[in-house]
């Protein structure tokens, strides 16, 4: 996943709707000792739990809503939204303040479950492959996207994107 979206040492990263912080450890192995992580998530328990797991790393953490982020624009690298998408009412928003913080040329990763039919009772939302492609490339250029099948839990889609 790491290799897909290019993070090198020294990069700075948003992780978004970071909540416990499943992906901060390979996010910290990939930016090194010179890149900086900032992980943002409107739950404060959540934040809690992450920062537990990480302790004494160098990650910075906000408490925010994901769809207004309190950060200069233009400042990242890569923007990782991971497991997120779905119980946000209105992912438009997202998406364009994802774009708004990362550097022309920045990359951003998302990672969600699909459906091909039904719907998942956590989740606000519930798209396609296509949908949610199509959702990704109105606000960045998809560049890449690959579909991890897994009959037990529900498919992922991982879409790596460049901003336009």
């Amino acid at each position: 996943m790491m290799k897909r979206l290019g993070i090198k040492p020294g990069s700075m990263v948003l992780d978004v709707g970071s909540g416990t912080g499943v992906l901060l450890p390979l996010l910290l192995n990939k930016t090194e000792q010179s890149g900086r992580i900032i992980a943002l998530d409107i739950a404060e328990e959540m934040i809690r739990k992450a920062k537990d797991k990480c302790l004494g790393e160098k990650i910075y953490f906000i408490h925010a809503s994901v769809n207004s982020i309190p950060l200069r624009d233009e400042i990242f690298d890569a923007v990782t939204i991971v497991s997120t998408l779905d119980h946000i009412e209105d992912p438009t928003p997202v998406l364009k303040e994802a774009k708004r913080v990362l550097k022309r040329g920045g990359r951003i990763f998302i990672q969600n479950s699909i459906r091909e039919e039904g719907i998942n009772p956590w989740h606000l939302h519930t798209w396609t492959k296509e949908e949610l492609i199509e959702l990704v490339n109105e606000v960045f250029t998809v560049v890449d996207t690959k579909v991890i099948e897994n009959p037990k839990m529900g498919d992922n889609i991982f879409i790596k994107g460049t901003k336009k």
